[in-house]
């Protein structure tokens, strides 16, 4: 007995042969071939347990490894960013009687720059009311525009995003921003600290800790609190289990409050924290 060829009875199975294709014949050899049958059943049954892995829920611990497996493989990536074109639209005509009144408000669109492995976009804005130039990233993904860095290497610009993707355009980047070639970093490390709390009774103190990951990055902090105010000071000990590294960027996030500053191997920087300090993150870019 000649049977039919798996994969016509797998697309029998899924509804996808029709009689062009010999479901008829098919279909007479199973009534007279117990194998075909079970092998057609055991099909059936697979495809539906697959079908119900596929559209169940992840549980929280997975749904977690996976986004951090996502961060991980993110580490340090660069996106290249590319100007989207400009459809020009003739001009609507209206009547006297009908025509829109200006809108004073609002945000003008400057350019609009896009990637689409990840898929991120990048809108650059003049807002009409106090002429301030802005940008705002937009992806899926919070960790492709929170807290990063939106840089045009040729010109020197590297601006960080606060937690909402935005990020105020330097009044030094003179011309259209959509002459330079932009791109978006993404952190090579993160590390998180406790809020150094400011205690009157102590004029000054300081406290040393050594943070590490599990990439094999480490830094020294070094938390001071003086009677001017507290401060933080880093250095960057390894970077991806290297002591020796090119220069790196450091962005201190508290709250709403961001600051930037450049380190080399060997060196410190020194950050100063506002006067109520809360969760406090570092990120290291390359």
């Amino acid at each position: 007995m000649t049977h039919p060829a798996r994969k016509l009875l797998e697309a029998l199975a899924d509804n996808n042969l029709n009689a062009a294709d010999g479901g008829m014949e098919v279909r007479a050899h199973l009534e007279i071939c117990e194998f075909c049958r079970e092998y057609l059943e055991d099909y059936r049954s697979h495809s539906k347990v697959i079908g119900e892995l596929m559209s169940a829920p992840l549980s929280g611990k997975i749904s977690s490894f996976l986004d951090r497996l996502a961060r991980q493989n993110r580490r340090g990536l660069v996106i290249d960013l590319t100007v989207l074109p400009i459809v020009t639209v003739a001009p609507q005509k209206y009547l006297a009687a009908d025509s829109p009144t200006p809108d004073r408000a609002g945000s003008l669109s400057i350019a609009t720059l896009y990637s689409e492995n990840p898929e991120i976009v990048l809108r650059m804005m003049r807002d009409q009311q106090d002429n301030s130039r802005y940008l705002q990233l937009i992806a899926e993904s919070i960790d492709l525009t929170a807290n990063v860095l939106v840089c045009a290497p040729e010109v020197g610009a590297e601006i960080a995003t606060d937690s909402d993707g935005r990020a105020v355009l330097p009044e030094s980047l003179t011309g259209n921003p959509a002459d330079l070639q932009w791109q978006v970093r993404l952190p090579e490390a993160s590390f998180d600290l406790h809020p150094l709390v400011y205690s009157p009774d102590r004029v000054e103190y300081s406290r040393d800790m050594v943070l590490e990951s599990d990439r094999g990055d480490r830094i020294k902090v070094t938390l001071i609190g003086k009677t001017v105010g507290k401060q933080i000071e880093i250095e960057l000990l390894q970077l991806d289990g290297h002591e020796d590294f090119e220069k790196v960027k450091i962005l201190l996030i508290e709250d709403r409050h961001l600051e930037l500053q450049s380190l080399n191997s060997g060196q410190r920087v020194l950050f100063t924290l506002p006067e109520h300090t809360s969760y406090i993150n570092l990120r290291i870019f390359q």
